[in-house]
């Protein structure tokens, strides 16, 4: 792919907090003869942001032995030939967008999307790199987010203070920036309407994507067995069947009164715009000065949170700097 052909491409991203269903949207859309998915490698978290400032030598070394990259089977000298031969200033976000422009060259499809969750965190560093980035927002009741945390290995074991900060923050950030930086670019699709109306929430995302819907994204079988590695499949073993009407509302028999009660004030702004209902006859969580504390207490986790976040997006655009191709993508053809 020439450096000209390379600006044809229509870059865009699912995003949603972790066990929201990003998994099951990336092999729906993959299957979309003109939309292309590489596997999910967390470049943008574990590379551009995390080592915005690294050498072509210090990425060759961790991508030689990172399991996520190996997803790819792109060997590691080949990704990184034009920097290591000095045709192009090196950086990982410089990386990160040979990656897509490589897919789009092996699946010959102009329009690539990433999927990965952290991805709804890091939305400016996106923006800065693909400013007409189509964003795809899954959300999913925080209820059964959680509940689907506590049995997925990655994350089963974690405080439930942490698992409801991550859904809160990445919830709120989404919401906020989602709009604000990508405009109409911006979609959100809710888990409960793709899995009872797969078909029109799909067309939804196609008319964003600029392509029409096609029947093959209903099946999604040949995509999840290239997407779903031996490795995940503890936690997505669901993406490899067929959609299940019946996976959503688990919370109900499965979660304590207490455990609802404390997402329901944690995650609050879940619950504003009614589409998903507090357990209590329209009253969030515990109620009274408990309920009040609680709210109070996760929103000040959530701003400091947040203000991380905040600073380790500035930190990675301040490094992408003038090295890294951003300029505006043309609408693929």
């Amino acid at each position: 792919m020439t450096h000209s052909d390379s600006n044809m491409l229509q870059y865009f991203t699912v995003v949603g907090v972790g066990r929201s269903g990003t998994s099951l949207l990336m092999t729906a859309l993959d299957s979309h003869p003109q939309l292309a998915m590489p596997p999910e490698t967390q470049f943008v978290w574990r590379h551009v942001v995390k080592y915005p400032g690294a050498t072509v030598q210090e990425t060759r070394a961790r991508l030689a032995c990172e399991t996520n990259f190996a997803r790819l089977e792109t060997g590691v000298d080949e990704l990184l030939e034009p920097f290591l031969s000095g045709r192009q200033p090196f950086s990982n976000a410089a990386v990160y967008r040979r990656i897509m422009e490589l897919w789009a060259k092996r699946t010959g499809v102009r329009r690539i999307g990433d999927k990965s969750p952290k991805n709804i965190e890091y939305l400016p560093v996106i923006h800065r790199l693909f400013p007409d980035a189509r964003v795809i927002h899954i959300i999913r009741d925080p209820r059964d987010v959680y509940l689907s945390r506590t049995k997925a290995k990655w994350c089963a074991g974690r405080p439930r203070v942490l698992q409801t900060l991550a859904y809160r923050a990445q919830f709120d950030l989404a919401r906020r920036l989602g709009p604000k930086l990508f405009g109409a670019n911006y979609l959100e699709v809710h888990y409960e309407d793709l899995v009872f109306n797969p078909a029109k929430e799909l067309s939804r995302i196609c008319r964003l994507l600029g392509v029409p819907f096609d029947v093959r994204m209903l099946d999604r079988g040949n995509s999840a067995r290239t997407h779903v590695f031996a490795e995940e499949l503890d936690w997505k073993q669901e993406v490899l069947g067929p959609l299940l009407t019946a996976n959503y509302d688990k919370w109900h028999s499965e979660l304590s009164p207490a455990d609802v009660a404390y997402i329901e004030d944690s995650c609050h702004t879940a619950f504003r715009d009614g589409r998903y209902a507090p357990a209590r006859l329209g009253k969030l969580g515990y109620g009274g000065i408990r309920g009040v504390w609680l709210r109070a207490q996760m929103n000040i986790l959530r701003a400091a949170y947040t203000a991380w976040l905040g600073h380790r997006n500035r930190t990675a655009i301040r490094r992408i700097g003038t090295s890294a191709p951003v300029e505006r993508a043309r609408s693929a053809a």
